[in-house]
């Protein structure tokens, strides 16, 4: 107690989960998600394997959701919403709801778009890789 400051405490936090988590999934397709993900860079954001929370100012809750975590259920329900955040960078209905549009439109740091970056097989490969994770944590 007082000898780390609440960031240091958080990044401590987000190399252990992501330390003990370096497993790769056995499931063809969850890995093949896991390589599309690392080749557009989305464990830049999301953190190693998509389990850790980057800082992210200016954002709802001031940082990026983990895929594994109980903030991602809140934001994606079902494969429809990840698909439009993915593909679009937000769910459509944040495009239109004021309160949404004001912190998606100040975070630091942004969801970006994919849609004709990534084909339909290399969307499916990372939704196969996500509902692995999530179904590999418990509590999730």
């Amino acid at each position: 107690r007082g000898r780390l400051s609440y960031a240091q405490i958080d990044d401590l936090v987000a190399y252990l989960r992501a330390s003990a988590s370096a497993d790769v999934p056995e499931d063809a397709a969850a890995r093949k998600g896991h390589a599309v993900a690392e080749r557009l860079g989305c464990f830049r954001c999301h953190g190693p394997g998509g389990r850790g929370a980057g800082s992210n100012p200016g954002s709802l809750k001031g940082y990026i959701p983990p895929w594994d975590g109980r903030d991602f259920a809140e934001l994606v329900v079902d494969e429809g919403e990840l698909r439009e955040w993915i593909l679009g960078g937000r769910r459509d209905l944040h495009k239109t709801n004021p309160l949404a549009r004001f912190f998606l439109d100040r975070q630091a740091i942004r969801m970006p778009a994919f849609r004709g970056h990534i084909t339909e097989e290399e969307l499916r490969a990372i939704e196969a890789y996500i509902g692995w994770l999530r179904t590999s944590v418990p509590g999730s």
